[in-house]
């Protein structure tokens, strides 16, 4: 018996210490970059500094952004968007840089999911008990990290997720992925595309941009494609306003049905309470709003995306 328990504690030993080891291997070769509202510097997460020697306020508050496939801390809307977080919602501004595995092939990426999403777990919890006072933002794969974190550090414990076109291939069929609005209190997503993008709108409200939610008219070459322009309009939505208006007579069943007057997509509406489906159309050329009304869509007709 004793010789059993011994075979079973070195095994139980050896589990955690290649586990602890993959984790240290992911801890080595993902960023983390600290940016607050009171300086122009920014700082690389250590996991041997308090988080007030970044001039973080621990209890104060903290956002997360994450990016997508293919991406890195120097992909065109990551310093916008943290720009904007920064100067808008102020606190300290963190940044998740996997690249080290975002550069592979994409069905290579989604095999280090679990592990990434844990790590960012971690990260969380180094910063914060407080997490009520946390948001994050993720595109792309980014999304599916923050919905699998949030869901992680508990049931609703994070205040805010917004998630920009949270994607379907390897996870509407594949993963069995949390349902996200256990994530957090507030979780809104923004879709932009339909062969990227994800097939189920099941976040707290869904902002189905464009044509549906499926494509967009602006939509160009990479990476401003339906999908890649998630992050981009959402930034424009800081300084122009995407109001909910169903133009292309759009389907769903869960509709949203209490929106209030001039209810807008990103960060800038506060308003809370709406849950459903808010369709909202997009215009070709920067800023990709539309102004004024539905006449005001390029002049489009409704035929040509039916």
């Amino acid at each position: 018996m004793r010789r059993i328990f011994v075979i079973i504690a070195a095994t139980v030993i050896l589990i955690n210490v290649i586990s602890c080891d993959r984790l240290s291997h992911y801890e080595r070769s993902v960023t983390f970059t600290v940016f607050n509202n009171l300086t122009d510097d920014s700082y690389i997460l250590s996991n041997n500094k308090s988080i007030a020697e970044y001039i973080c306020d621990p209890n104060g508050k903290f956002a997360f952004v994450i990016h997508g496939w293919e991406e890195h801390i120097n992909s065109l809307w990551v310093k916008d968007t943290i720009r904007n977080l920064t100067f808008h919602r102020g606190g300290c501004v963190i940044f998740m840089d996997y690249n080290r595995f975002s550069t592979a092939d994409y069905f290579l990426l989604t095999t280090h999911f679990y592990r990434l999403a844990d790590l960012l777990v971690r990260k969380i919890k180094l910063v914060t008990t407080k997490y009520e006072n946390v948001f994050m933002f993720g595109f792309s794969f980014g999304a599916r990290l923050c919905f699998e974190a949030g869901s992680k550090i508990g049931y609703q414990l994070i205040d805010t997720i917004h998630g920009c076109d949270p994607p379907g291939p390897g996870f509407d069929h594949i993963f069995r992925t949390t349902d996200p609005k256990r994530a957090a209190k507030n979780v809104y997503c923004i879709n932009t595309s339909i062969d990227k993008g994800t097939n189920f709108y099941n976040c707290h409200v869904n902002f189905r941009m464009g044509v549906c939610g499926r494509k967009q008219i602006g939509a160009a070459r990479k990476p401003f494609g339906s999908h890649g322009l998630c992050p981009f309009f959402y930034n424009s939505a800081f300084d122009n306003d995407f109001i909910s208006d169903n133009f292309y007579n759009c389907t769903s069943n869960r509709m949203a049905t209490n929106i209030p007057k001039d209810f807008k997509m990103g960060y800038m509406e506060n308003r809370r309470g709406v849950y459903g489906d808010v369709f909202i159309p997009t215009s070709r050329y920067h800023p990709w709003n539309v102004v004024g009304g539905k006449s005001t869509v390029d002049d489009l007709q409704l035929t040509d995306f039916q």
